[in-house]
């Protein structure tokens, strides 16, 4: 799950779902999406839930 977010915290978009495999992607913002500074933030959940291997990385992202 990949989220965009304004910096009062307001989800802006939805900008992936699903479920995939390691390795790279290009992901875009929608083209609505005013010129400014944002923050991304993924959700990933291991294939072994058990071993409770999951996380969420967010970053600072700048809209042009």
């Amino acid at each position: 799950l990949i989220e965009l977010f304004d910096l009062l915290g307001r989800r802006i978009a939805t900008l992936l779902s699903g479920e995939f495999g390691a390795g790279e992607y290009r992901i875009g913002v929608p083209s609505a999406t005013p010129a400014g500074e944002y923050i991304i933030r993924m959700r990933a959940i291991s294939q072994s839930r058990a071993a409770g291997d999951s996380g969420t990385i967010t970053a600072k992202v700048v809209v042009p």
